[in-house]
């Protein structure tokens, strides 16, 4: 019933909020500035900081669409169990991609699933997008 999004920038907040301004006024929507990597986890809720105090919430699911962007610290502290969805893709030309993928096969091996529910790719003619949805 919750929906959090998590960014080191927070510039990105306010314009995040507008793109879901309903469900941030039904208390449904929570923008928070805080680093992926530094999330601590107690079984399956995860432990963050946010407006100078600690909070706690249970996560059914974690969606990460741009894993390109960071290394894989996110997902190594994801519990075991933990529902996951996430992208990648092959564009190591661009400056800010740390942490590309040659093919599908290397996206499997990279993030360690128990059970993969879906695997694909989508040529976006610039590059290749990966996705995994499954439990890790």
């Amino acid at each position: 019933n919750k929906i959090y999004t998590v960014d080191n920038d927070p510039k990105v907040i306010p314009p995040t909020e507008c793109l879901y301004e309903k469900e941030v006024s039904e208390g449904k929507f929570f923008a928070i500035t805080h680093d992926v990597n530094k999330i601590k986890w107690n079984g399956r809720s995860m432990i963050y900081n946010a407006h100078h105090s600690e909070h706690e919430e249970k996560v059914h699911m974690v969606i990460n669409t741009s894993c390109e962007h960071m290394d894989n610290t996110w997902f190594d502290n994801l519990p075991e169990g933990q529902a996951v969805a996430l992208q990648t893709n092959d564009y190591f030309d661009n400056d800010q991609h740390v942490n590309c993928c040659k093919d599908l096969e290397e996206v499997k091996n990279k993030y360690k699933f128990s059970t993969i529910l879906y695997e694909g790719s989508l040529d976006t003619v610039l590059y290749e997008r990966y996705m995994l949805i499954g439990i890790k």
